[in-house]
């Protein structure tokens, strides 16, 4: 232990190891602090920052206007659409009724072009066979009748009367008693290629 000793001692000194302090870092804060503090509390060091402090704010160019907010413009009104035009009558007894009362009410020289420019009224069998059936006054439906065959109708399509149309135009001539019309109706309807039945010769009155 005693060589433990002296070894000891030879190596670290009589007072065995030394912590190294640094007085250094702690002369140089102190020196910092020193100065700064001298520096801040100088007056005229103060006033020399003052003085910059406002040369700076005059040289500094004058702030930018801020734009105009813009206001949002308000909605414009929209149009009212016109109301509509009320729908053309889709049902066939709706066209049946118009036709008979155009038919009715107005002489042939004014039912013509008002039949021709009719909305809605289709050229077909069905539709001419009701019609006849309504009774119209005896000419006029027979004009009628004629009319329906013609190219003024449609031209696009040519409608041929059938034995429903003939055998109600028959009916209406029989009721008036006109035998002779009415074999000159049937005579043309079999040129025509149409042949009749029990319903058309039933038309005829009984001799």
């Amino acid at each position: 232990m005693a060589g433990v000793g002296a070894m000891g001692t030879a190596f670290f000194g009589p007072f065995g190891p030394r912590l190294h302090k640094h007085p250094r870092r702690h002369t140089r804060t102190s020196r910092s602090n020193l100065t700064l503090s001298n520096i801040s509390s100088t007056p005229t060091a103060v006033a020399t920052a003052a003085t910059h402090q406002d040369e700076l704010a005059q040289n500094a160019p004058p702030p930018s206007p801020l734009p105009p907010r813009e206001t949002p413009s308000p909605p414009k009104p929209q149009p009212k659409q016109p109301a509509a035009d009320p729908p053309t009558p889709t049902y066939t007894r709706d066209i049946v009724r118009r036709v008979t009362n155009i038919l009715r009410d107005h002489p042939w020289s004014a039912a013509r072009p008002l039949l021709l420019s009719l909305p809605g009224l289709t050229w077909d069998s069905h539709t001419v066979a009701r019609v006849l059936k309504t009774h119209p006054p005896l000419q006029k439906a027979f004009l009628f009748f004629r009319l329906a065959a013609s190219p003024a109708a449609d031209p696009k399509a040519a409608f041929r009367h059938d034995r429903y149309t003939y055998t109600s135009m028959l009916h209406l001539l029989g009721e008036a008693g006109r035998v002779p019309a009415m074999l000159r109706l049937l005579a043309e309807m079999l040129r025509a290629g149409v042949d009749p039945d029990a319903a058309t010769f039933t038309t005829f009155p009984r001799c």
